[in-house]
């Protein structure tokens, strides 16, 4: 099991139910400043065929600026050295501010195998209806970070949230 602790760490609890005292190594920076930090963590749907974690996090960019961004990578070494491997980021909150505030975020796979990431209005409600900006979405991107065929805008599914910090996938039966 994997457990995510705001500050930054990535944990693993081992099948005995211990915590693992070395966290994860290799993740990109990650800024916990006010309500950010790493924020949700998931496996890939077909994790067991390719291995892919994704996690979301907030990050400082080099002007003091932070804002949302998701990663994956693979998890490698063993107990007392844990790394992620392979970690390529795939999505970057555009644009980024200086606030501490609304994140999100949660990280939903559906049963196509595409990604919804909820992202907070950072505490800027206006930038929510403002379709050329990331803040208060939930964005429908394939397993790579590109927008989902089919979108409506882009890769915005919704427009208009606050500040969504839960998601769940619910799957309707196809006749």
């Amino acid at each position: 099991m994997l457990v995510s602790e705001r500050p930054g760490r990535l944990r693993v609890v081992g099948q005995d139910g211990r915590l693992d005292p070395s966290p994860v190594a290799g993740l990109p920076r990650i800024d916990a400043q006010g309500q950010g930090g790493l924020l949700d963590v998931a496996l890939h749907p077909k994790y067991r065929d390719n291995g892919w974690i994704y996690w979301s996090y907030a990050q400082r960019d080099a002007a003091g600026d932070n804002g949302t961004e998701v990663a994956r990578g693979r998890l490698g070494g063993g107990p007392g050295a844990w790394r992620m491997d392979n970690v390529e980021v795939i999505f970057r909150m555009a644009p980024k501010s200086s606030g501490g505030l609304h994140f999100g975020s949660r990280l939903v796979f559906d049963r196509e195998g595409l990604l919804y990431v909820t992202l907070g209005d950072r505490g800027e409600m206006a930038r929510a209806q403002r379709l050329d900006d990331h803040a208060g979405k939930i964005l429908r991107l394939t397993d790579d970070g590109r927008p989902a065929p089919g979108n409506p805008s882009s890769a915005i599914r919704r427009r208009g949230r606050k500040s969504s910090r839960s998601a769940t996938a619910t799957c309707r039966a196809r006749r």
